[in-house]
């Protein structure tokens, strides 16, 4: 099962969510009015910019909501699939429970976060997160704060080291 960083499924929108959804939908149904006038008309060019108007405004918030899909963790039997921006890059990455050395708890943000937001934001938003680093202190994943995880991953690994904050850590 994916534990997913910054989205939640049924998650509480806010009013500006809701009014940002309809502001989208009515700028595609004046774009499509206006394409069916450039239809009725026999203009060319306004119809193709409407279709590529069309094409390009309702997919913004899709592109968004999967963006932030694209942040999650996946624990498997033998080891863990996490995917996620690091170092600008999105990778998708697979490790062994045994590579894991440290685990933070003493620290609300996550190391990483979607582009356009903060990490106060998402702790806000979603609560606590904690941090995963390997025996040499480097970043590995974050997941948000559930005693489910935690537990698989002290029952996997029983050597793992929990700390309240780490304070030489590198990504």
């Amino acid at each position: 099962m994916k534990h997913y960083l910054f989205y939640e499924k049924n998650h509480n929108k806010t009013i500006f969510q809701y009014k940002a959804t309809y502001l989208w939908l009515s700028f595609a149904m004046m774009m499509s009015i206006m394409a069916v006038i450039g239809f009725i008309t026999e203009k060319q060019l306004p119809i193709l910019l409407v279709l590529a108007g069309l094409l390009f405004f309702p997919g913004v918030p899709i592109a968004v909501k999967n963006y932030k899909k694209a942040y999650y963790i996946q624990l498997e039997d033998m080891c863990i699939v996490c995917s996620g921006r690091i170092n600008n890059l999105f990778r998708k990455t697979r490790m062994m429970y045994q590579d894991i050395g440290y685990v933070e708890r003493g620290r609300e943000e996550p190391v990483i976060y979607p582009y356009g937001t903060t990490r106060e934001q998402m702790v806000k938003e979603f609560g606590r997160y904690i941090n995963v680093y390997n025996k040499d202190k480097k970043y590995l994943f974050s997941f948000r704060e559930k005693s489910s995880i935690m537990d698989i991953l002290l029952k996997k690994n029983p050597h793992i080291q929990i700390v309240d904050r780490l304070e030489d850590y590198h990504v």
